[in-house]
């Protein structure tokens, strides 16, 4: 008997565990997207239009077509796909290995970090970032976008971390007080809404997760909620774990 108790309880500790261990991931991930999200406020203005011609020249080694801008922080642009401001240079004519040899050494001569791509290349050079690919079969395009300013990883890792710590109290405070009521209705129901709300928050972590791996864009952790439907699924998992949690809440003080 007091070895079934002891498995018991240790049971009820390692899920306990496991489920602020959840409640922490998510707190670190909502932390650190809001606090990515105010740093790159401070971020600068994107070039001129000057100035990213004068670019775009350096990196073609000939004239360019008149730029497209996109003058946002981050949003939707006019196809409709999410992403960072730029100001873009679509360039007709295909790009052979040798001249795009050619724009490297260029920019690396002038103080460019250049890295190859797929089909293209990447370049960072103090506010601004470049990138070069094809557009499909008659056009490169040329983009020039704002780089990660240096303050945004930290002030992101802090959020994470004060967001990992609130979600740890938080699910923890919750979970103790819900294990303690009465089986019944409210139990079940809020124990139905928690896994409910569990279930819709996988998406956004696959999504985050994928989102993230190394690419040579800047990607910030709020893209997967720009997806249609992970955005839907995180907005149901929050009212459905802020319901859970409210309902344990009310219902634990009305027991005292």
């Amino acid at each position: 008997m007091a070895l079934t108790l002891v498995r018991a309880r240790r049971s009820a500790t390692v899920l306990a565990l496991a489920v602020a261990v959840f409640g922490a991931v998510l707190g670190a991930l909502a932390g650190a997207a809001v606090a990515e999200r105010a740093a790159w406020q401070a971020a600068g203005p994107l070039p001129s239009d000057r100035e990213a011609s004068a670019l775009a020249r350096l990196v073609m080694g000939a004239a360019v077509p008149p730029p497209e801008r996109f003058d946002v922080r981050f949003g939707y642009d006019p196809s409709g796909a999410y992403g960072p401001g730029r100001v873009r240079f679509r360039i007709p004519g295909e790009r052979p290995e040798p001249a795009l040899s050619d724009s490297r050494v260029r920019l690396a001569t002038a103080g460019w970090t250049v890295s190859p791509t797929a089909g293209g290349f990447s370049a960072v050079k103090g506010p601004w970032r470049v990138e070069f690919a094809p557009d499909g079969d008659a056009f490169v395009r040329l983009d020039v976008l704002r780089a990660r300013p240096m303050w945004v990883a930290p002030v992101a890792a802090f959020g994470g971390l004060l967001g990992a710590l609130c979600g740890w109290l938080v699910t923890l405070w919750v979970w103790r007080r819900g294990v303690r009521l009465p089986d019944g209705a409210p139990r079940r129901v809020a124990l139905g809404f928690a896994a409910a709300g569990a279930l819709c928050a996988v998406p956004v972590l696959a999504v985050t997760g994928y989102t993230q791996l190394p690419t040579p864009l800047d990607r910030p952790l709020w893209t997967a909620l720009t997806y249609q439907a992970v955005g839907l699924a995180a907005a149901a998992s929050l009212v459905l774990l802020a319901a859970a949690a409210l309902l344990v809440t009310v219902r634990s003080l009305l027991r005292r």
